[in-house]
């Protein structure tokens, strides 16, 4: 069974052990391994989440540190490999632009921040590779964002992937990654240790489909073997040249679908009230905007979050639905945890809970800058101060 934590894809840079949070990542999981329809609960909700293992595992605080620990020595072991191999082909030192790449292909990418790669490459003892100044100038000079939209994720060909999700339903899985992972294992093929992602290189996941299409070519003919075979040979074509077939293509399908999910459980709510009386307040829309840069992640944080707000804004004014006129009053003590209300929508200098101070000093420029107004400060990312304070305050715990 896969680590919990990673299940889950919690950062490996910080224990989260609330359970709030670890309840809250537990239903984004579910939301994304059941189907758009959630007709057919899925073999992963079943295996982790109505069999209540996580859940078990999270109550039990001594167990769930094991897993936490368990969780970021696969981190390290996995990704310290592709780091080493890579600085060794490069003479021995990786440029900011080298790690991000392998952590843009690493399978737990969405655990990993490029500031915990980078701080495993410290501890492995890589040199930094100065970017030479031509490279620097030219990551300076980004045109504006432009908005984002929905057009801008859909697939080449949705209708490609109509048929093969029909065939995965049938047989208990949520997409051809899940596929892959499930029948693997089932059919003993040499992939059965390899966790499937997005991230996967196609080539892997074409031979591992092939190995299930052969291990199963002696199978008497039914549903379930009907459905394999058809979900196999869509796969094979990962790499068969054809852009709408692409491996790129279907993750850009997974995402699209995943962004229509959350719009159509939305619209199943809202469709209910008049249409000159439908708003959403501050509140839904926090929420919504939280499942979207989830869905979104991928393409980093930063991003996500402002794509998902285009694309909500994009979606209310189609619908005619009223959206609340100014961001709400609230703010979240990066230290504790714990929410306040903005006096005067202005943010105070220490947590009203905890009392611990926002004022910090850039280690870079100097500048004193509120922490839990802003995360960066002229290029440094001010979130090592959250991660070693919870370091700090679990070495204590020793």
């Amino acid at each position: 069974m896969e680590n919990f934590y990673l299940v889950l894809e919690l950062p490996i840079g910080e224990t989260v052990d609330s359970p709030e949070e670890i309840a809250a990542a537990i239903e984004r999981k579910q939301r994304e391994w059941n189907s758009s329809n959630n007709t057919q609960v899925k073999a992963r909700v079943t295996q982790y989440i109505t069999s209540g293992v996580i859940k078990s595992a999270a109550a039990d605080k001594a167990q769930w540190k094991r897993v936490c620990d368990e969780a970021r020595e696969i981190v390290d072991t996995d990704l310290g490999n592709k780091l080493s191999i890579v600085a060794a082909s490069l003479g021995g030192a990786l440029s900011e632009k080298d790690i991000e790449g392998i952590l843009g292909k690493f399978k737990y990418k969405k655990s990993v921040t490029l500031q915990y790669a980078d701080g495993l490459r410290q501890r492995l003892g890589i040199a930094l590779a100065k970017e030479s100044a031509a490279a620097q100038s030219a990551d300076k000079e980004e045109p504006p964002r432009k908005p984002a939209s929905l057009a801008d994720y859909e697939p080449e060909s949705s209708v490609r992937f109509s048929s093969p999700a029909k065939q995965l339903q049938i047989i208990g899985c949520t997409d051809y990654y899940d596929f892959l992972r499930k029948y693997s294992r089932k059919s003993g093929t040499e992939g059965a240790d390899i966790a499937f992602s997005q991230q996967t290189d196609p080539g892997l996941c074409v031979d591992t489909a092939k190995a299930i299409e052969a291990a199963w070519s002696g199978k008497k003919e039914d549903t379930e073997k009907s459905a394999v075979d058809k979900v196999c040979d869509q796969i094979m074509r990962f790499t068969s040249g054809d852009s709408a077939a692409s491996q790129e293509n279907y993750n850009r399908y997974l995402t699209w679908r995943a962004i229509k999910d959350v719009f159509a459980e939305f619209w199943s709510a809202v469709s209910l009230v008049e249409e000159s009386r439908r708003a959403i307040d501050e509140k839904v829309k926090a929420s919504l905007c939280s499942r979207l840069t989830v869905t979104l992640a991928d393409r980093g944080r930063s991003f996500a979050h402002a794509a998902a707000e285009d694309l909500l804004e994009e979606y209310c004014a189609s619908k005619k639905i009223a959206l609340p006129k100014k961001l709400p009053d609230v703010a979240v003590c990066p230290f504790c945890d714990n929410s306040f209300v903005k006096h005067m929508n202005k943010m105070p200098s220490l947590c009203p809970s905890c009392r611990r101070s926002f004022m910090i000093n850039c280690p870079v420029c100097g500048k004193t800058v509120n922490y839990a107004e802003t995360r960066e400060c002229c290029g440094f990312d001010l979130d090592l101060f959250s991660v070693a304070d919870k370091l700090c305050k679990e070495a204590s715990g020793f």
